[in-house]
């Protein structure tokens, strides 16, 4: 359990930074998503948020070398 926790602890850090590893980061304005995602796509979300009231996703994906 403890081996289990030590693990968690350690990736948490790697997974924060990858929110910031192409430049945008986590909660950043949608001017900034959009400029640093061509194809992203933003639309206020269908719920309630109090952490958040818009949503962007990036349409494009890269699949073997690929963009799609």
């Amino acid at each position: 359990m403890i081996r289990l926790l030590c693990s968690a602890l350690l990736a948490a850090p790697a997974a924060v930074w990858a929110f910031d590893l192409n430049g945008v980061a986590l909660g950043a304005r949608e001017a900034d998503v959009k400029q640093a995602f061509l194809s992203a796509y933003c639309k206020p979300l269908d719920w309630k948020s109090r952490a958040a009231d818009r949503r962007c996703d990036d349409a494009r994906i890269a699949f073997g070398g690929i963009s799609a």
